[in-house]
């Protein structure tokens, strides 16, 4: 499974759009690095790679408004989804 994402960093605000086949081992090098991205608000899976990517790239195209619209769409509470995930 791939999964494209979204973090938000402690103000909420927009942080990274990436794609990974394992989410929680990706969000420790996010907290690692970056020490303020590790909430996951919002996520898609796939079973091919090739739309993972795709997908990712299509989003990062996005004005930075539309992101927060899309987020606030499937999660207006802004949870970390990361919380209720498997992977």
């Amino acid at each position: 499974m791939y999964y494209v994402y979204i973090t938000h960093n402690d103000k909420n605000e927009v942080c990274y759009i990436g794609v990974t086949t394992h989410m929680k081992r990706r969000v420790k090098i996010h907290c690692l690095s970056e020490k303020s991205c590790c909430k996951i608000v919002y996520y898609e899976s796939f079973d091919d790679s090739k739309e993972a990517t795709n997908r990712e790239t299509e989003l990062l195209s996005f004005p930075k408004e539309l992101i927060k619209i899309l987020v606030l769409e499937n999660n207006p509470l802004l949870l970390d989804l990361l919380e209720n995930m498997n992977h």
